[in-house]
């Protein structure tokens, strides 16, 4: 057999004079034999419980007020998006009353915003 008729794994290991080690085993594919895993006993192994917060299991459907919480979380970034454009439309004046420079204007909003962070 010449060079260009020998396959690609042993030209690569004629040429660097080491043998590739990986083999195609179980243990390289990263699967494992079941005794070797630690114990599952009294553990819900088919998917994670969900709890309410409180110690009791929430139904089906995900926590009862979770429309109430999304709602409020909603309104509260609504609300820190107009208060930080309040400054920005604030700036002009900002700059004519105090004589602030670009720069201390830049502080003014990121101090500001920074703060709702």
């Amino acid at each position: 057999m010449t060079f260009s008729e020998t396959p690609a794994e042993d030209r690569h290991e004629a040429a660097s004079g080491t043998t590739d080690l990986r083999t195609n085993s179980d243990a390289d594919l990263g699967t494992a034999d079941e005794s070797a895993l630690p114990a599952t006993d009294g553990i819900d192994t088919d998917g994670f419980a969900a709890h309410a917060g409180n110690g009791e299991e929430a139904n089906a459907e995900g926590h009862p007020q979770r429309w109430w919480i999304l709602g409020f979380l909603c309104l509260s970034l609504v609300l820190i998006v107009a208060s930080v454009s309040s400054v920005n439309v604030a700036l002009p004046s900002i700059q004519r009353d105090l004589d602030a420079s670009g720069s201390d204007l830049q502080w003014i909003v990121d101090s500001y915003a920074l703060f709702f962070a």
